[in-house]
């Protein structure tokens, strides 16, 4: 005779900072303690780490991302969009990547990512220019992200063709 089609795993962990769910005094949690992958021990964000808070759906309930290299997000529900705010105290350019939950891959998350300037007037965006299905805007290549004058701009992320969520 065969046997089950599939065997099941149970991990039973106690609540708090290292379960991989978000709680009251936590900043982040993603189900380890790993240091120097933006989340510490004590689940609270890494220097130059920094996460969404809702609403920020439009520019002016954006996060703010100055000081932040990465951006922790998550478009959900279906429809969302998360809206960043950086401030260039002097002209320069900005490279703008989404990744999946590992930092380094996309992992199925279909990204479009967009740059808007201070008035909210997009100024370029992207669909698969990364590791695809996610996003870059490369001021090499995208020449909207390349030499922009000091000043607020913004980034929206959002799922691609609104129609589903992503991690």
């Amino acid at each position: 005779t065969a046997g089950p089609p599939y065997l099941v795993h149970v991990d039973v962990n106690a609540p708090g900072c290292g379960d991989g769910i978000l709680q009251p005094g936590e900043e982040c949690d993603h189900g380890n303690s790993t240091a120097g992958d933006g989340c510490d021990a004590t689940c609270f964000f890494e220097p130059g780490f920094c996460g969404e808070v809702e609403p920020n759906g439009t520019t002016a309930e954006a996060n703010d991302g100055n000081g932040c290299t990465y951006f922790y997000t998550q478009v959900s529900p279906i429809g969302d969009q998360d809206y960043i705010r950086v401030d260039l105290p002097t002209a320069g350019s900005l490279r703008l990547e989404t990744y999946g939950t590992s930092g380094t891959q996309c992992n199925g998350a279909d990204t479009h990512l967009f740059l808007l300037d201070g008035a909210g007037t997009v100024l370029g965006s992207d669909d698969d220019g990364g590791d695809i299905p996610c996003s870059l805007i490369d001021p090499g290549i995208d020449a909207f992200a390349s030499n922009l004058p000091a000043g607020t701009y913004y980034v929206r992320v959002e799922e691609f063709g609104d129609n589903n969520t992503t991690p």
